[in-house]
């Protein structure tokens, strides 16, 4: 839809959406940014990718790493309770601090 008919707002306004399901936000933001670079402001959906885009904003103001802002003993308390040694590897992933937590858990 954006590449076939770019100054229209829905496909932007749907693939932000997927982005946001998804939980990235910055592609969603960055998608929405598209979109109000591309859409007229008189497009009656112009507001609507605004309103996306300042939603999407906030979301990402918002998270917080609590693995990442408990002690280190507390973390690998929790690590060992909640998580199988065995399949803890794909967490590793999740960001920079949670692979430094598994990494240095022993």
């Amino acid at each position: 839809m954006i590449i076939s008919d770019p100054e229209d707002p829905t496909g932007y306004l749907l693939v932000g959406h997927w982005y946001k399901e998804k939980g990235n936000e910055e592609k969603a933001i960055e998608v929405f940014n598209m979109g109000l670079n591309q859409v007229s402001i008189k497009h009656k959906k112009y507001e609507a990718l605004r309103q996306r885009k300042q939603k999407a904003e906030s979301r990402k103001a918002k998270r917080m790493d609590i693995l990442g802002q408990l002690p280190r003993e507390r973390s690998h308390h929790i690590i060992d309770i909640y998580f199988d040694q065995e399949a803890i590897t794909p967490y590793a992933r999740i960001c920079s601090t949670w692979r430094k937590i598994i990494l240095n858990h022993g």
